[in-house]
């Protein structure tokens, strides 16, 4: 039997994929087989994805119940039960001779026909273009990019160019179903936070989320002078931040450690500076590797704890979060 290991499974939840015939498109949930169309619930879907990451071995049932039901064995045993038939019909599953996915008698469930994933150009993001589910805005220009996300900054449609204080955005796009996990805990805190402080200057301030389909993205305001890092480059530093920057960070922190966020990877890529009346101010702006000690707190501001189910490796401190604090007290210092 396989080890649960549900971060495995993602790539087909982020891609389609081919079964006996049967085209798995995860992205909108769909199945497509002779004609036909049939929505999969997400449950169906991750549990599916599991069986095939595993490439036709057995997976057992405590593996589902940790992955899709987070090791809820009340909920998940029958909640698992019940998937696996609603899955057979989808899949037109029906005859026990050659059965799509095996029962192995009180142990778990097998594919018993190979995946082949089926390779789709995602759409490209391109200057000009109007964001996609976000109506009047326009991107501008890319500001990054990594194997999971692009950020681009963006200009309201009917931008004008001499009124010097039209609003600008920033937006991150992801369209991989692991780094929407990742979105939607960031949205999550930052609107605890934005809400709890009352739009504290110490941190971005979400003006915009789109978890719902593809391309995902979440939008803040612009920052004038990038990311910490990007600003002390461009000053040629680094020489010590004024000490207010870093008082106003530290106050800041100590704020966010009284709502009962615990975070990690805080490095100078996800601090802003920005420009205000009173000169360069910081701003935390990703909480996307942190969790919230007690989420009943959120109820009374309406928000959903969305992205903060599986907060366990995010509690653990790592050494590249340990590097990123040691680069902000030199900063602090001068050190360089």
């Amino acid at each position: 039997m396989i080890e649960a290991n549900p971060a495995n499974d993602d790539r087909y939840l982020d891609h389609p994929y081919e079964l006996a015939g049967r085209l798995i498109d995860p992205v909108p949930g769909t199945l497509s087989w002779q004609g036909q169309t049939t929505h999969l619930r997400r449950k169906e879907l991750e549990v599916l994805a599991i069986l095939a990451n595993a490439a036709g071995a057995p997976v057992t049932r405590q593996t589902f119940v940790a992955a899709v039901w987070n090791g809820n064995d009340l909920v998940g045993d029958r909640g698992l039960t019940d998937t696996i038939f609603s899955l057979r019909r989808a899949l037109r599953d029906d005859d026990p001779t050659l059965a799509l996915i095996r029962t192995i008698p009180h142990r778990g469930y097998q594919l018993s026909v190979s995946v082949r994933p089926v390779a789709t150009p995602p759409p490209r993001l391109l200057p000009g273009a109007e964001v996609l589910h976000s109506s009047g805005w326009r991107l501008l220009r890319k500001l990054g990019e990594s194997s999971l996300s692009e950020t681009w900054l963006a200009e309201p449609s009917e931008y004008n160019a001499e009124v010097e204080n039209t609003a600008r955005r920033v937006f991150r796009f992801c369209r991989s179903e692991s780094y929407l996990r990742r979105l939607q805990r960031e949205v999550t805190l930052l609107r605890y936070v934005n809400q709890s402080l009352s739009e504290h200057p110490g941190f971005a301030v979400i003006r915009d989320w789109q978890l719902d389909q593809p391309p995902y993205f979440l939008a803040r305001d612009f920052a004038r002078y990038g990311s910490l890092g990007e600003w002390t480059q461009a000053q040629g530093m680094p020489p010590a931040p004024p000490l207010r920057l870093m008082m106003e960070l530290s106050e800041a922190l100590a704020a966010l450690h009284q709502l009962g966020i615990v975070h990690q990877d805080l490095s100078v890529d996800r601090i802003l500076v920005d420009e205000t009346d009173a000169g360069p101010q910081f701003r935390i702006s990703a909480l996307g590797l942190g969790a919230l000690a007690d989420r009943s707190k959120l109820a009374p501001l309406r928000i959903t704890a969305l992205g903060l189910t599986v907060i366990s490796s995010f509690m653990r401190r790592s050494t590249k979060s340990s590097r990123s604090w040691t680069t902000i007290r030199k900063l602090g210092r001068g050190d360089g």
